[in-house]
């Protein structure tokens, strides 16, 4: 039982409030564990934001936050990172280790409705295994992307199922949460920004058909595009190669990810790429 002195602080609520929106998220864990009252003030800044990386514990916990009614409701900005640690350098014909645990804990993402800003993060080496040119093999390849983009965005508006999963992965079988009734998913209709860090520049038919997908661009209250593209990686970089997808994806960028209908309610748009834009 706690003593007065240690469960009555001091401070006004409201203090208590903005000393906690300054703190970092380990102090912040850590300031749930003292009394009560820090333990309310701290949480909705603990769990406001979630780093969805590819290694580590961080799919397990992101999972056990989506599990709990009452803390994912604090969740309001998302990064999904593909990186699989610091120790792995891309593009370099290394033993790869399939992140299955990040890939499986991504469908719940659709748990957190009351989103406001999502970040994904993808490698900068993009580019097609399949090819007969000397091209190093590239990790996160077309399939890759598009089986992550896929899964976000049934999720972003609501449609995610196992049976609508339709990007599949060579040699991964998937293994998802068992729905249950703690789980109600939502749709994020709150999300007002929207960060693609390194996307590939080429166009994907799997992506432009999507009907999610373009639902996903076209939330109402959608404010913000960040779309940073990468290209195609050669090991040789001083040759100059131009594949056709990355005209094809220039050419069709108005079609598929910068449509007309965006506008309507988009504030900020934001463009980068690593090489000439058309």
């Amino acid at each position: 039982m706690e003593t007065a002195y240690q469960s009555d602080l001091p401070l006004p609520p409201e203090i208590v409030t903005l000393i906690c929106s300054t703190l970092p998220k380990p102090d912040l864990l850590r300031l749930r564990l003292v009394t009560h009252r820090l333990h309310d003030a701290a949480t909705p800044f603990a769990f406001r934001t979630f780093y969805l990386r590819a290694y580590g514990t961080a799919a397990t916990n992101f999972s056990s936050i989506a599990t709990s009614a009452r803390l994912r409701n604090y969740v309001k900005e998302v990064t999904i990172d593909t990186n699989i640690g610091q120790d792995y350098e891309y593009a370099s014909n290394e033993s790869y280790e399939f992140p299955i645990g990040f890939f499986n804990a991504i469908p719940s993402l659709r748990y957190f409705y009351k989103l406001t800003k999502l970040h994904l993060r993808s490698s900068k080496y993009c580019g097609n295994n399949k090819r007969e040119f000397e091209w190093a093999w590239i990790e996160e390849d077309w399939p890759f992307r598009w089986r992550i983009l896929d899964t976000i965005s049934h999720c972003m508006v609501g449609l995610w199922t196992r049976t609508k999963q339709r990007a599949n992965l060579h040699d991964f079988k998937a293994k998802y949460l068992d729905d249950g009734t703690e789980f109600v998913a939502g749709v994020p209709e709150h999300l007002q920004e929207l960060t693609i860090s390194n996307l590939a520049d080429y166009h994907d038919p799997n992506l432009a058909s999507s009907k999610a997908w373009q639902q996903s661009l076209r939330l109402p209250h959608l404010q913000g595009l960040k779309l940073l593209v990468t290209t195609e990686y050669h090991r040789s970089q001083h040759q100059i190669r131009f594949p056709q997808e990355r005209h094809e994806f220039f050419q069709k960028l108005t079609s598929t990810w910068l449509t007309p209908s965006l506008g309507d309610f988009l504030r900020t748009l934001s463009l980068y790429y690593t090489e000439y834009w058309g």
